[in-house]
């Protein structure tokens, strides 16, 4: 599975070629954040958090520095990536499902389609919510 990985990621380079970017704020932002009396934030709530910590204190989102490369806090991360699909907390396009899908199948071989129902679920849920706000708020106005 690493291989096809490794292949599939060199031929998408190949295909889709990128150039290296320099940071997009200056220097004066660069240095400020890398002072001492700057605060690591939650790349999901915002919330301020203290340098010590490995997740979140107010969402449970990992969101230490080295949570990504430390083998037994990674599944934290790979696990609020997962969750994020089906808790209606992202707003799901056909992109986004087909990269979940394929991530799930590189992640769970063959369990991927247990997480593939309930990302359709979530997709289905989204789509009536979607569908069904516009009616409810014209139906509670018009009753007013």
């Amino acid at each position: 599975m690493a291989t096809f990985n490794a292949t599939l990621t060199r031929l998408m380079k190949k295909a889709f070629p990128a150039e290296d970017t320099p940071d997009p704020w200056d220097n004066e932002i660069d240095e400020a954040l890398r002072t001492k009396e700057s605060t690591a934030i939650c790349p999901k709530c915002l919330e301020p958090g203290a340098d010590d910590t490995w997740l979140c204190r107010n969402c449970g989102w990992p969101s230490g520095d080295y949570v990504n490369v430390m083998p037994y806090l990674y599944i934290y991360s790979i696990g609020a990536f997962f969750r994020s699909g089906v808790d209606g907390s992202v707003k799901l396009t056909p992109s986004k499902m087909l990269g979940l899908g394929t991530i799930a199948l590189t992640e769970y071989g063959v369990l991927a389609p247990l997480y593939w129902i309930r990302l359709f679920q979530a997709k289905h849920q989204q789509s009536n919510a979607d569908s069904s706000t516009p009616t409810d708020n014209l139906n509670e106005s018009n009753s007013k």
